[in-house]
């Protein structure tokens, strides 16, 4: 996975220092975080053209289908195509349900600088999106 390069820009968005966050900032974060690390169709596909693709073989499997690796480089883009668009559906509700324990009771209670969790961030961005993905290719 691409390291979100824009990192310094959400320090500076969030003058991260130690602060209490709600679970809404702390979801705000992550969907930044998401629109700044696929902000093109290219990058979501070279972070996630694999799982797509993996995604997209099981699913034609279990139709009855089995396509190669060549029949399935078109299909991947294309999906990630009709994906990308539709990133913007990744709802804060989806990112709280998520958001790791350690990081909501330390924000709650004492306060954090978000630097100290940028790992746990881009981590919880990723997870996100590719759960989106399944859930587009699979509707699971």
């Amino acid at each position: 996975m691409r390291n979100c390069d824009d990192f310094q820009t959400l320090k500076q968005a969030y003058i991260m220092e130690i602060k209490r966050y709600t679970d809404e900032e702390l979801a705000g974060i992550v969907q930044q975080i998401i629109a700044r690390q696929y902000p093109s169709v290219e990058l979501l596909n070279k972070a996630f053209g694999k799982r797509i693709k993996s995604l997209l073989k099981t699913q034609y499997k279990r139709g009855g289908k089995i396509l190669s690796d060549v029949a399935l480089e078109p299909l991947a883009l294309d999906t990630a195509n009709k994906i990308f668009p539709d990133l913007g559906e990744i709802s804060r509700g989806m990112i709280i349900r998520k958001l790791p324990d350690d990081l909501r009771d330390a924000s709650y209670n004492t306060g954090v600088d978000l630097a100290d969790y940028k790992e746990v961030l881009l981590a919880l961005a990723n997870e996100r999106v590719l759960r989106f993905i399944k859930y587009k290719i699979t509707g699971k």
